[in-house]
């Protein structure tokens, strides 16, 4: 059933990657992350300025042989989709219990139109949403009282799906941030120390590069920010979690 999933989820996204017209942030991008500059050239003078984690600058400027078009390029996310499924593998395989819930949350995810939509840009938004969903499965199964410990693979999987959770977006450092607290929350409840602490500890070092780069980026951001052309208030930010929790249970409804 999960690569059922998948295939449905690539049918419906390659044909919009290719024929979905570009929008502004994704020219951004295209901008940012031009493969005629060096890495150290793109880092100071475009992707530190942004007011996002580099990663994703990084990733599309790698993969910038995909093409001379923003469509084209947008196919880096396929690589993204392929790191998810490698993960998801490999906790299939460590972690018997997931094959109970697994596949139910394969199709959840392939039917989720913001996966579909966030993979036809040129945007951080499907990496945010991969490195998410990811944490979500790696929790579960290292997390749950019920789960057999799945060992170094498991835990690699749960540190990388959270290296790149807290290192993508700010809203997504935020979520995957709070994910990752209740879990370590839940095993301190339980007093299973060992666990509380590998879940610490894995944090941590995920957060490293994050508060690293926003220390560099931290003025540029506050410049960019004290003048903006979204009005500063709560009803800006909640119109926009509104409309995104809205399309989620769209989603799962139709």
């Amino acid at each position: 059933m999960p690569l059922l999933a998948l295939a449905a989820l690539l049918a419906a996204a390659i044909p919009a990657m290719l024929g979905r017209g570009p929008w502004y942030d994704e020219f951004y991008t295209f901008y940012a992350a031009d493969p005629g500059l060096g890495f150290w050239q793109a880092l100071q003078t475009r992707w530190l300025p942004d007011n996002h984690p580099p990663l994703f600058y990084a990733l599309s400027w790698a993969s910038g042989w995909l093409g001379e078009g923003v469509e084209q390029r947008r196919f880096v996310n396929l690589f993204i989709l392929a790191g998810f499924v490698a993960g998801f593998a490999v906790l299939w395989r460590v972690a018997p219990e997931l094959r109970r819930w697994g596949p139910v949350y394969a199709v959840a995810l392939a039917g989720c139109n913001i996966a579909v939509l966030t993979l036809a840009e040129l945007r951080s938004n499907f990496l945010a949403f991969a490195a998410s969903a990811l944490l979500v499965a790696a929790l579960a199964t290292v997390g749950s009282p019920d789960a057999r410990q799945p060992g170094r693979a498991g835990w690699a999987v749960l540190a990388l799906a959270m290296l790149a959770g807290l290192n993508t977006h700010f809203t997504a450092t935020v979520i995957c941030g709070c994910l990752g607290a209740s879990f370590w929350l839940w095993a301190l409840l339980r007093r299973e120390w060992v666990l509380a602490l590998r879940l610490a500890a894995c944090a941590a070092l995920a957060a490293l590069p994050f508060l690293a780069v926003t220390a560099l980026q931290f003025y540029g951001i506050e410049a960019n920010t004290r003048s903006f052309w979204i009005p500063a208030g709560f009803d800006a930010a909640r119109w926009t979690i509104e409309r995104l929790l809205l399309d989620l249970l769209g989603s799962f409804v139709h």
